[in-house]
C-alpha cells in the first residue's frame, strides 16, 4: 500500500510543478527580483503554456522597464486569452502603462513581415534566445543595430540587420528560400577586348614613314641627282630653292613617323578602360606637317 501511495504522488507531482514555478515567479516579482521571476514564469510556461504565464512575463518585463519584451509577451497574453483561459483583469491597465512608456522611450515601431510562410519563427538580437514570435508583427525596438533572424521548417534561415537611429517607423521584409533551391550563378561579363589604340598609332607612324620614303625616292632623290649633275649656277640656285623645302619635309615626315611608332609602342603598355577608335589627322605647316591622334579613355 505504501509503494502504491508513493507512485501516485510521483505521478501527480509534475501536474503541479508549473503551479509551483508560477508561484515562485510571483514571489520573486513581489520582492523586485524581476529577472529571476521571468525565468520562473518561463519555466512554468514551458511545462504548461497559459495565458497568465505570458501575462506575468510581460508584466515582469514592464516592471524591469524592458519595453519591447513587455510588448511581446503582453501581446502573446492577449492572443492566448480564451473563455477557458482568460486574461487577468489587470491586462488592460498594463497595456495602457506600456503604451505610455513606449511613447516616451527612444524606440521605433518596426513592422516585420516574412514570406512565403506564415509559421516562421522570428528572433531579435536584443531579445533572449528563447524569445521568438511569428510574423507579421510590429514591435518597438530600441535604437541601435538590430538583427532579425527567421527560421521555418523546409526553408533556409535568413537574417536582416537594421540600424535604428530615430523614432521613425521602420519595415523589414524577409523572403525565405526553400531548402535545396540553389541560387543561379552570377553572370560574369567578359572583359572588354584589348585596346587597338597602340596598334593604330604605330600603323599611322609606319604609314607616314612609308609615305616619306616614297616621296623621297620619287621626288627628292631625283632633284638631288639633278643638282649634283648641273654645272649651270643659275639652274642650280633655282633647283636648290625648290629642293630644300622638299628635302626638309621628308626629314620632318620621317621624324614624325619614328616618334609616332615609339609613342604607339609606349601606349601598348598603358591600360585603357575603354577607348573609342583612334582618329588620325594631318595638319599642314610651313615646310612640313603635324600628325595628330585623338582617342578617349
Amino acid at each position: 500500500m505504501k509503494r502504491v501511495l508513493v507512485l501516485l504522488l510521483a505521478l501527480s507531482s509534475p501536474a503541479h510543478a508549473d503551479d509551483d514555478l508560477a508561484a515562485q515567479g510571483e514571489a520573486l516579482a513581489k520582492s523586485g527580483d524581476y529577472s529571476r521571476a521571468i525565468d520562473a514564469f518561463k519555466a512554468a510556461d514551458k511545462q504548461k503554456p497559459t495565458t497568465r504565464n505570458a501575462c506575468m512575463i510581460g508584466l515582469a518585463y514592464l516592471r524591469r522597464e524592458a519595453w519591447p519584451q513587455a510588448e511581446l509577451f503582453l501581446a502573446e497574453c492577449k492572443e492566448r486569452a480564451s473563455a477557458a483561459d482568460p486574461a487577468p483583469d489587470w491586462l488592460a491597465t498594463s497595456e495602457a502603462q506600456l503604451a505610455e512608456k513606449l511613447a516616451a522611450a527612444n524606440v521605433a515601431a518596426v513592422a516585420i513581415e516574412v514570406a512565403p510562410v506564415a509559421n516562421a519563427r522570428v528572433t531579435v538580437s536584443s531579445f533572449a534566445l528563447d524569445e521568438s514570435f511569428t510574423a507579421p508583427r510590429t514591435l518597438h525596438l530600441a535604437q541601435g543595430r538590430q538583427t532579425v533572424e527567421v527560421h521555418a521548417e523546409g526553408y533556409v534561415p535568413a537574417t536582416e540587420t537594421i540600424v535604428i537611429s530615430d523614432k521613425e517607423p521602420k519595415k523589414i521584409q524577409i523572403t525565405l528560400k526553400p531548402v535545396g533551391v540553389t541560387e543561379p550563378l552570377p553572370i560574369i561579363a567578359e572583359p572588354p577586348p584589348a585596346s587597338n589604340a597602340p596598334y593604330v598609332v604605330m600603323g599611322a607612324g609606319a604609314a607616314v614613314g612609308l609615305g616619306a620614303l616614297a616621296y623621297g625616292l620619287a621626288v627628292v632623290h631625283p632633284m638631288q641627282t639633278r643638282l649634283a649633275e648641273t654645272r649651270n649656277r643659275e639652274i642650280y640656285d633655282k633647283e636648290r630653292s625648290r629642293f630644300l623645302p622638299r628635302r626638309n619635309l621628308t626629314f620632318v615626315a620621317g621624324g614624325v613617323a619614328v616618334a609616332t611608332i615609339v609613342t604607339g609602342a609606349i601606349l601598348k603598355y598603358t591600360v585603357f578602360a575603354r577607348e573609342t577608335p583612334v582618329q588620325v589627322g594631318l595638319v599642314p605647316t610651313d615646310g612640313g606637317g603635324l600628325v595628330t591622334f585623338a582617342f578617349d579613355r
